[in-house]
């Protein structure tokens, strides 16, 4: 098999200091075991080989690889990255099928690719939310204070909608998360503060959507959309980094996911966990609201 090609990496001597910068990284690997990991067979280290902690390519600062290498090594690196932007656009396309609430297109896309290609890169798009400016104005016009703030989230964005259908179809993907914050209102006064009250979240706004709706349909969305995040909620711990104020250019990871997901196969379990009782809830508000009707 391929692994079976790949040389363990070169054991460290005694006498071979730890490194510290790309200069000692040489010393880990066989002149034959960069070469295999270059030319694109699996192993163990190529990560390491490719990354590094300021994110730079160790393979362009090796010395001691002759012109192949390293052209085996941008070939490779190249390979890499188009995957990765391949994968990428996937999962923005599947955040759009999710916003719109095109289940159809999400589960065709599932079924062609797995979380472990595009989970990343869904997590970001399906919770990204843009991030506006706000500045403390003085009587002269000088600028007191600026703070950066994040707008409203996808899913937030469907609640106001009063779309069930999208809220669902985010929801179901396992990576929605419905924790995060946003702040679409001006906030600034004298302890510069965020006072909970211009806070917005998935559920505070679920929660206030059926009181503005005259439509009885309209009235049940919201109730099913409030129902439908209450739910996901029991599921989700609050994110690290949900909070709606950062910094510029953002803060969040998009790491925070569902409890108990702690590898691909728990990931799996708890997302189809997730949307059984998703559409069981949608069930049960169904019957619900057909035996009121009867009564």
């Amino acid at each position: 098999s391929t692994q079976r090609n790949v040389p363990s990496p070169v054991k460290r001597s005694s006498n071979v200091s730890q490194p510290h910068s790309v200069t000692h990284t040489t010393s880990i690997y066989s002149r034959k075991a960069l070469t295999v990991i270059a030319k694109g067979k699996r192993g163990r280290y190529v990560a390491y080989l490719f990354r590094y902690r300021d994110g730079k390519e160790l393979w362009k600062n090796l010395k001691s690889l002759n012109e192949e290498e390293k052209l085996a090594c941008k070939k490779y690196r190249d390979k890499l990255k188009a995957t990765e932007a391949r994968y990428n656009k996937v999962a923005k396309s599947m955040a759009s099928a999710a916003e719109n609430g095109d289940q159809n297109e999400i589960l065709n896309l599932f079924s062609q690719y797995t979380f472990d290609q595009i989970g990343e890169s869904l997590a970001v798009h399906i919770n990204k939310a843009k991030i506006r400016e706000d500045q403390d104005i003085g009587d002269w016009g000088n600028v007191k204070n600026t703070v950066h703030l994040y707008e409203n989230t996808p899913l937030i964005k469907a609640v106001l909608r009063t779309d069930v259908t999208a809220v669902f179809s985010l929801l179901s993907t396992g990576l929605c998360d419905p924790t995060l914050q946003s702040c679409m209102r001006d906030y600034i006064i004298d302890t510069y503060t965020i006072p909970e009250s211009v806070v917005d979240t998935a559920i505070k706004i679920a929660r206030t959507q059926k009181e503005k709706h005259k439509s009885i349909k309209k009235i049940h969305d919201a109730n099913k959309i409030e129902m439908l995040i209450n739910e996901a909620l029991k599921m989700w711990p609050t994110a690290k980094d949900c909070a709606s104020i950062t910094s510029y250019g953002g803060t969040r990871k998009y790491e925070n996911r569902m409890y108990g997901v702690f590898d691909a196969n728990s990931r799996n379990e708890m997302t189809l966990l997730l949307r059984k009782k998703l559409t069981a809830t949608i069930e049960r508000y169904s019957q619900i609201s057909e035996i009121i009707e009867l009564v």
